[in-house]
């Protein structure tokens, strides 16, 4: 199910929301950067702000009126090059002050795309 989709920034970023069960999926189109780019490492400002945006517009985050105000100690779990796959665990701290920590994957797309879904561990 598709939750909404958005252009944002100067370099025409579709994010589009999606619920698959109990993850959440942001998939990213860059479409400014051709054929070809890197996928982000767990770390990167824009991999963190993405995982912020898709916390943020997960439903239950939206009817518990909860919002992602900081993300840290991140770590990559694994990578896979071939698969184009990097999974991370990462603490975020939500706008109430509660902390909880979440698995996130990066995973390449074609033309230019990746996705990034992520899970919070029970």
């Amino acid at each position: 199910m598709s939750v909404g989709s958005k252009v944002i920034g100067p370099h025409n970023i579709l994010i589009s929301l999606f619920v698959v069960g109990n993850s959440f999926a942001l998939a990213l189109t860059l479409t400014s950067c051709g054929s070809w780019y890197q996928l982000p490492t767990c770390d990167n400002s824009a991999a963190i702000e993405t995982l912020k945006k898709a916390f943020d517009g997960a439903q239950f985050a939206r009817t518990l009126n909860l919002s992602a105000v900081d993300v840290g100690s991140v770590s990559e779990s694994s990578y896979d090059d071939a698969s184009g796959t990097r999974k991370c665990v990462a603490v975020l701290t939500m706008n109430n002050t509660n902390k909880v920590t979440v698995d996130y994957q990066l995973e390449k797309r074609a033309a230019g795309k990746f996705m990034l879904t992520f899970q919070i561990q029970q």
